[in-house]
């Protein structure tokens, strides 16, 4: 059989890229992205996290569905996380696995503070970083307070 009478080999497609976005509770929005953050869709994510900084408020970037991100998406991040610290505010990234952490760690953002757990900074058997119930968000004028997830939202 030539290759042209092979039947054509399935691989599992990319999920569509997706964002969401909810307010959780006054000052603080949560957004996650579904699929792969590449640069076809990353002004999208960079779009929503422009809109979020200008209310100010802090924002939880979900990453659970998120497979790939490629170096737009990353830009897209660090300006992302320069803009809100200098507004005083956090973006906290959570639900962080596989290429997503692996790149991360690589250029620093998983040690800067970026990434969110609970208090413990807890990560799941499978290298995911798990947000829980609650986190420290860091306050304006020193010190931090805890911010609790409504049950609903809680994984």
């Amino acid at each position: 059989m030539s290759q042209l009478d092979r039947p054509a080999q399935t691989q599992a497609r990319p999920r569509l890229f997706k964002l969401s976005e909810q307010r959780i509770w006054p000052g603080c929005v949560e957004i996650q992205i579904e699929g792969e953050l590449d640069f076809t869709v990353s002004d999208r994510l960079r779009s929503a996290l422009d809109a979020a900084e200008a209310t100010p408020c802090h924002v939880l970037l979900g990453f659970a569905a998120c497979e790939f991100v490629d170096s737009s998406g990353l830009a897209v991040l660090a300006a992302a996380d320069r803009a809100f610290a200098a507004r005083e505010k956090q973006l906290l990234l959570f639900g962080i696995r596989g290429q997503v952490r692996r790149l991360l760690s690589v250029v620093g953002m998983a040690e800067n503070g970026v990434l969110a757990g609970d208090g413990a900074g807890r990560v799941d058997a499978a290298g995911e970083t798990d947000l829980g119930r609650s986190f420290e968000v860091a306050l304006a004028r020193g010190g931090s307070a805890r911010l609790r997830r409504p049950e609903a939202l809680t994984p």
